[in-house]
């Protein structure tokens, strides 16, 4: 959580790969705890730095209506087509941030 809360790069993946590791449930599954996880401590967050006057507006409202976009079509795109299209989705995402970070 306080990873999740200050950071958030990549925290998402690491909840996927824990609850892979942890709970054998659908991949469908683990990412709606998932979002419901980020989703609670990134509300927590959000109040913090609401109080402490650290929120750009502009940019945070403009993230949220591109996550929310993506979310919804993701999630739509998972509901129809499988767990089988998510994992290969995920795994190609993973190798385009690992080859990306080898040579950046």
């Amino acid at each position: 959580g306080i990873y999740g809360g200050f950071i958030q790069a990549g925290v998402g993946f690491i909840i996927i790969a824990a609850l892979t590791l942890v709970s054998g449930l659908s991949l469908v599954k683990i990412n709606s705890i998932k979002v419901f996880v980020v989703a609670i401590y990134t509300t927590s967050a959000l109040v913090v730095f609401i109080i402490n006057n650290q929120i750009h507006w502009g940019y945070g409202l403009t993230l949220a209506a591109g996550t929310s976009i993506g979310a919804f079509l993701g999630s739509k795109f998972a509901v129809k087509h499988g767990e089988k299209w998510v994992q290969r989705i995920l795994i190609v995402a993973v190798l385009i941030m690992a080859i990306k970070l080898l040579f950046t």
